[in-house]
């Protein structure tokens, strides 16, 4: 039931993604967002690991 899916796999990849020395930029499209969207604390790990 799209847009109602799981989304562990992608908050894994940013995840890792912000962990990994060898990745310097990850480019995405963001749309329909609602409102009010819950932020997520991994959202900011990439700006704080360099």
């Amino acid at each position: 039931m799209y847009p109602y899916h799981q989304y562990e796999s992608v908050v894994l990849f940013f995840e890792r993604a912000a962990e990994d020395p060898l990745v310097s930029h990850i480019k995405i499209v963001q749309y329909r967002v609602a409102r009010k969207v819950a932020h997520h604390a991994g959202a900011d790990a990439g700006g704080d690991a360099g």
